[in-house]
């Protein structure tokens, strides 16, 4: 009976657990074809794991990003209303206190000046 406690029992090892893979078919264009295939070409990785990985990475971004992107791109479109709207102000501003546009150029010149022509007279 000792002797059936000291005999080491003998394991099998085994290959951890494969991922699941299911199969999803997808329909591309030729133009998304050729880049994904130049991307598998290029990483070593076949076309399958090239869109595997990227359509992880898409959703990776989606996580970390959320919504701030377009929270950003609403931001800047504000920012550029706003910054029209400051400009026009400005301009008018300008133009209040006498300033003139000069012809042709984005500069302006102040109240009781002429702006030289450029032309020499004799």
């Amino acid at each position: 009976m000792a002797s059936k406690r000291l005999k080491k029992r003998k394991r099998r090892i085994t290959k951890p657990p494969k991922r699941r893979q299911r199969r999803a078919s997808l329909l591309i264009t030729d133009d998304i074809k050729r880049i994904l295939d130049e991307a598998a070409n290029v990483s070593g990785r076949s076309p399958n794991q090239e869109a595997e990985l990227r359509i992880l990475l898409a959703f990776e971004w989606q996580e970390i990003m959320g919504n701030r992107l377009e929270k950003l791109m609403r931001t800047i479109v504000d920012l550029m209303a706003e910054v029209r709207k400051s400009e026009s102000n400005f301009l008018l501003e300008l133009r209040r206190r006498g300033w003139a546009p000069i012809h042709g150029t984005f500069n302006w010149k102040p109240p009781g000046v002429e702006p030289q022509s450029g032309f020499t007279g004799e």
